[in-house]
């Protein structure tokens, strides 16, 4: 199979060979058509010429002027013939009978006595050899002066026209292959510059198939292959964007599977340290007197509490992540919803509210809001002293935000304080208490009602735990 290169410079050969050969032809043709008019011209007008009478020749015969026919005004010492040469011997024309016998001067002959009898319906045109010499015969009739018919041929020869054609042809075939040699020529340097763009084009493919994506080519004109250009480069970077996006996407599903599989082991260990106390205090309390055995019940009571806790924490995340948990919302006044929260608490350190005069409406669901609350407040608690403070604020922008003057938290912890099971105390005793997983909660239910959740702490100042609350656009703003 040819390459395209190979094609490209055919074609082009082709193309300026069949250019060379119309143009050319044309040309030639045009030279000799116009050469050939020229004859004609010149025949029918010495043809004309001839038949004008001077008077009346030898034996009563008629002589053409301008071209040495006697005549009256001519000396009778004999025809002057200022043709004196075979050419000039064909271009006198001959003036004959209806039947091509000389009525001119004695000696005249026909060139074509073939076309004598088609000139009875008009002027012919015809090529015969003359003494040795292809010559263009014009036949015409004409009446003479005696009323008459005659005949009068006006004939040229050829000699210069066929001369002209064999020089053009000569002239066509050496002038083509040098136009084939240019063609060739000017197809190799066409083809290298034209496929300048599909060598660079190639190569980048090459690279791109290999695993580099980076090559990109400069766009270099406005032609066709420029706009293939770019489309490679459009190409190039969807493509690579595709892979950054896959790239991506299997970033994520190995965080989810390494986040699953932690859930799943630290579940299994949060699970497994209840059941087991459960375990030894009910044996311990089957061989215990009256007083152990009640303090022993208490201790399985709390640990089922905390397990109960934990396996509803446990359901919560798993039908947040299934989508299974639905909002009802309704239209509260945040400043309102949240004293009134307070009002029922009675934790310790006791909770100070700080609210802006007017109303902070917002759309809530109260059940989810107060699982919110109580998980950002339970963990406030734990991590502030009995002196310790701790405070909810709410402002006009609709942000709850919840702090504490409690122990605070390592900055390197903060990025990893949603993440389910994560707790600054690694060591889950109980003095720290807690799953894990109330600020996860908090996270997905703020996420479900369309806000944002924040934390902020610093080590030994406290923590400041910020929930800002969107307002659904069924719901203007507060007048």
């Amino acid at each position: 199979m040819k390459s395209f290169r190979t094609r490209l410079i055919l074609a082009n050969i082709m193309a300026i060979a069949l250019a060379s050969l119309i143009v050319g032809g044309a040309l030639a043709w045009l030279n000799l058509s116009r050469m050939a008019a020229s004859i004609d011209r010149e025949l029918a007008d010495r043809a004309r010429s001839a038949t004008r009478v001077r008077g009346p020749g030898p034996g009563g015969g008629f002589g053409g002027g301008g071209f040495g026919q006697r005549g009256p005004d001519r000396p009778q010492g004999g025809p002057r013939n200022p043709f004196n040469d075979p050419i000039g011997q064909i271009r006198r024309p001959r003036i004959l009978t209806e039947a091509g016998e000389p009525a001119g001067p004695a000696g005249d002959v026909a060139f074509d006595l073939k076309a004598i009898p088609l000139s009875r319906v008009g002027s012919v045109y015809t090529e015969v050899t003359y003494e040795g010499e292809l010559v263009r015969v014009y036949t015409m009739q004409f009446e003479g002066p005696d009323g008459e018919y005659r005949i009068v041929q006006a004939a040229r020869e050829l000699r210069d026209y066929h001369e002209l054609r064999r020089v053009q042809t000569m002239a066509l075939l050496f002038l083509l292959p040098l136009a084939l040699l240019g063609a060739a020529g000017a197809g190799v340097l066409l083809s290298r510059s034209a496929l300048r763009p599909i060598a660079a084009l190639r190569e980048a493919i090459a690279q791109f198939t290999e695993g580099d994506r980076s090559r990109r080519i400069t766009v270099q004109g406005n032609d066709e292959f420029a706009d293939l250009t770019r489309q490679y480069n459009l190409m190039a970077d969807r493509v690579d964007q595709s892979f950054a996006a896959q790239a991506e996407a299997y970033a994520a599903l190995t965080q989810s599977y390494e986040q699953q599989r932690r859930f799943v082991a630290d579940a299994s260990h949060e699970l497994r340290t209840p059941l087991t106390r459960i375990q030894l205090l009910a044996a311990n309390a089957m061989q215990d007197t009256d007083a152990e055995r009640k303090e022993a019940l208490g201790m399985i009571h709390d640990s089922t509490e905390g397990l109960a806790l934990l396996v509803r924490q446990l359901l919560d995340l798993a039908r947040a992540d299934a989508g299974e948990l639905k909002l009802r919302l309704e239209p509260h006044d945040l400043r309102a919803w949240v004293a009134d929260w307070v009002a029922a608490d009675h934790g310790t350190p006791e909770i100070e509210l700080i609210a802006p005069g007017e109303a902070v409406m917002v759309a809530i669901d109260p059940s989810l809001m107060g699982r919110i609350l109580a998980n950002i407040v339970e963990n406030a608690r734990r991590h502030t002293p009995p002196d310790g403070r701790v405070s909810i604020e709410i402002t006009a922008d609709r942000r709850m935000r919840v702090a504490d003057t409690g122990e605070g938290i390592p900055e390197a912890d903060l990025p990893h304080v949603f993440d389910r099971f994560y707790r600054v105390d690694s060591s889950r005793t109980e003095a720290t208490g807690g799953t894990g997983l109330g600020l996860a909660i908090v996270r997905e239910l703020v996420r479900l009602h369309g806000g944002e959740v924040t934390i902020e702490s610093k080590v030994g100042q406290g923590t400041s735990v910020e929930v800002s609350l969107p307002i659904p656009p069924q719901m203007g703003e507060p007048s």
